[in-house]
């Protein structure tokens, strides 16, 4: 196997292995989203009325990050679970994009013997030899 194409197999390893830990670290921070959402629930429980005669709440305690992502004047569990929300998602982006850039940097040597390859092969055809 040629040098190139073992730097492009290197960089190809490389980008999988970015990715791996994006897509861990994101799973992490899922986890930790639907932790706090869990706990947001139980702690609306916690605090409804008891007893049939009373109504369960007029204002429930918002827990879905879908739902409280244009509220204003969130505290407690509210406000982190926007905040986990809002950081869910980078690492396994930016994972892509690194990914992505060192595929493409790996991959330069092998493009490059590829061009001079075929630019000698086409000098070849043009002069006859």
């Amino acid at each position: 196997m040629s040098k190139p194409a073992k730097i492009f197999f290197l960089g190809l390893v490389f980008s999988l292995i970015v990715l791996a830990v994006g897509y861990a670290l994101d799973e992490q921070e899922q986890s930790a989203l639907d932790a706090l959402v869990v706990k947001c629930e139980t702690e609306m429980i916690e605090a409804s009325p008891k007893g049939p005669w009373l109504k369960y709440q007029d204002d429930p305690l918002v827990c879905e990050p879908t739902e409280l992502i244009g509220s204003t004047k969130l505290l407690g569990i509210q406000q982190e679970i926007v905040q986990s929300y809002w950081k869910h998602g980078d690492y396994f982006f930016w994972s892509q994009l690194l990914a992505v850039l060192l595929l493409g940097v790996f991959t330069l040597p092998y493009a490059w013997c590829f061009l001079l390859r075929r630019v000698r092969e086409l000098v070849k055809a043009i002069t006859g030899k």
